[in-house]
């Protein structure tokens, strides 16, 4: 799947948010703009995150890119890194939040009977004969064409030990 067109077209909505407080930022404060990039900007960024996490890296970098150029003129540091800057806004990165949205959707899979039948059947979880350190084991599904789901399947089993240690 490629998503160029559409992280393009993304990248446009919120490069015309962003001129609009670039314009005027004389008259907003430091707080409002903040609330302005949490109201109006941050959606875009989330918005179908989960499908569009997979695409190329040229594409993620532009997005990043995009949004660390926000995040500098609000908080008013020019040449800070871009981890500092999270620090600093109280932010995940982008790519955390997407991690952090693929491992909510699994738990509510797993666990919430009223969520939706099409993502519970995806996960199965198995008995075991044999000690492990959890008590949920995961079967994997046997789906052959995309990588979407093979990936999503690699994150829950790599990104899990970071729920204890702060991820969300």
């Amino acid at each position: 799947m490629c998503f160029d067109n559409y992280i393009s077209t993304i990248c446009k909505k919120i490069n015309g948010q962003f001129n609009v407080m670039l314009r005027f930022r004389n008259l907003i404060s430091k707080e409002t703009l903040l609330r302005l990039y949490k109201a109006f900007i941050m959606p875009h960024f989330k918005c179908c995150s989960s499908v569009w996490h997979f695409c190329g890296a040229r594409s993620t970098e532009k997005i990043d890119t995009l949004n660390k150029r926000i995040l500098r003129f609000i908080l008013l540091y020019c040449i800070s890194p871009y981890d500092s800057l999270l620090s600093k806004g109280y932010f995940k990165s982008l790519y955390k939040r997407r991690l952090k949205t693929f491992l909510v959707m699994l738990y509510k899979s797993l666990f919430f009977t009223r969520y939706p039948g099409y993502l519970r059947n995806v996960f199965r979880r198995r008995s075991v004969s044999y000690s492990l350190r959890g008590n949920y084991v995961l079967s994997l599904p046997s789906i052959k064409s995309t990588t979407l789901w093979s990936s999503l399947l690699f994150i829950h089993g790599f990104k899990t030990m970071e729920l204890s240690s702060g991820f969300f």
